[in-house]
């Protein structure tokens, strides 16, 4: 005895029950196949917005040679002769600060 299932051939007496007893998982399986590549294509978009909105940011080696800029100043700011060059570098941050959440908010 041979039963066809799905593209396979299945031989011998139990046959005709294991495709009766597994056919309703075929459907359940194909459904749920679908879902996880719509899923998948999902995730992938997510991926390549999370992409495209870190790379229109500010890069984190910028904003990290800021601030060790900062540091610099203000350790070495004897009677505060480093107070226009702290604020310059304070009001370039806010600048960068300002244009990540400016692309944060635009989507870019």
């Amino acid at each position: 005895m041979f039963t066809t299932f799905g593209s396979t051939t299945l031989a011998g007496p139990a046959s005709h029950a294991v495709a009766t007893v597994a056919s309703p998982y075929v459907g359940w399986l194909s459904a749920a196949a679908t879902q996880a590549e719509s899923a998948a294509t999902q995730a992938a978009a997510a991926a390549a917005a999370y992409e495209s909105a870190f790379a229109a940011g500010t890069s984190p080696a910028t904003i990290a040679a800021n601030r060790a800029t900062l540091v610099q100043l203000t350790a070495a700011n004897i009677l505060g002769f480093n107070a226009p060059a702290i604020v310059a570098t304070e009001t370039l941050y806010a600048e960068m600060w300002a244009h990540d959440v400016s692309r944060m908010v635009n989507g870019h």
